[in-house]
């Protein structure tokens, strides 16, 4: 096994049993039917041979030599440093047409030029910094005006390419606007009782301590 820069990565044999003899011999003794399985890690190239190094002079025949590639149901896997950058890891199966909405979620990775594609600038994994200067520089001016989220990658995300604060609030927003459409989804189908129950109580739609509850799902930069 070698790994897409062909260096060596791992090797697998199968020895002929030392009982295995000719058809025709006496007494009469089946081939030995040699077989290997081997589970591919990454993505690579595969080199297979047949060879007789027995110590002594023997006559060995080979024969029907057939590698099976059996193809797993995953086509792509995409491994990630902190800021972005893939790994050697990372794989898409061949003749696939492969997912670029990667690491920067919602954004798309360009293949041609290795930058994801934001609205407002682009973003180079590699470097961990964006390409253009921040539209909204003067809102953080202790922060480099090519910074991605922060500096800290683990807990921002920069999905267009402006504010990292607003991107959160964003999707706050959203978190909370498909909490309502499940809400609303419960209601009907299981009759669940309205907001203006309990004494006008948020309780229903959220739970124990009104809409509180469900910023402790979902984070809130304006009050975290």
């Amino acid at each position: 096994m070698f790994d897409k820069n062909y260096k060596l990565l791992d090797a697998a044999w199968e020895a002929v049993a030392p009982t295995a003899n000719q058809v025709g011999a006496t007494p009469v003794v089946p081939h030995d039917l040699m077989s290997r399985e081997y589970t591919i890690k990454e993505e690579g190239y595969v080199f297979m041979y047949v060879s007789n190094e027995s110590a002594t002079l023997v006559d060995v025949y080979f024969d029907d030599i057939v590698m099976t590639h059996t193809k797993s149901n995953v086509i792509q896997y995409n491994e990630y440093y902190p800021f972005g950058m893939q790994t050697a890891n990372s794989w898409t199966r061949e003749n696939t047409t492969g997912n670029n909405f990667l690491g920067n979620g919602g954004t798309e990775l360009n293949t041609t030029t290795g930058v994801y594609d934001l609205h407002y600038r682009n973003y180079d994994p590699v470097l961990g910094r964006m390409t253009q200067v921040d539209p909204m520089a003067d809102r953080y001016s202790s922060f480099s005006t090519y910074n991605f989220a922060f500096n800290d990658p683990v807990f921002w995300n920069d999905v267009s390419g402006a504010d990292p604060i607003k991107d959160a609030e964003r999707a706050f927003e959203q978190a909370s606007s498909r909490a309502d459409r499940e809400f609303n989804n419960l209601n009907k189908m299981y009759g669940v009782i309205g907001d203006d129950d309990l004494n006008g109580s948020d309780f229903s739609r959220y739970g124990p301590g009104g809409i509180n509850s469900l910023q402790g799902f979902v984070y809130d930069p304006v009050t975290k």
